[in-house]
């Protein structure tokens, strides 16, 4: 599942047409805990779930990838 309702949504957006809504359950991967996006997964997910928290980071950057479950 890929949020899809940002202006610079990726190309990744148009593999939410294959999926026949409601999912049951999915995955959603960010890099920050922004209330605007939960706002969208709250559209079609009942609840939100954080599982893990990890940490990326090489020469250039580091960053924190927050491992989301959601369902319905």
């Amino acid at each position: 599942y890929v949020l899809s309702n940002f202006k610079f949504a990726n190309t990744y957006r148009y593999w939410n047409s294959g999926l026949n809504m409601p999912l049951p359950e999915a995955i959603y991967i960010c890099d920050s805990d922004d209330q605007t996006a939960f706002a969208f997964l709250k559209e079609d997910f009942k609840t939100i779930k954080l599982l893990d928290t990890i940490q990326f980071s090489n020469k250039i950057t580091v960053r924190n990838l927050y491992i989301y479950k959601v369902n319905n």
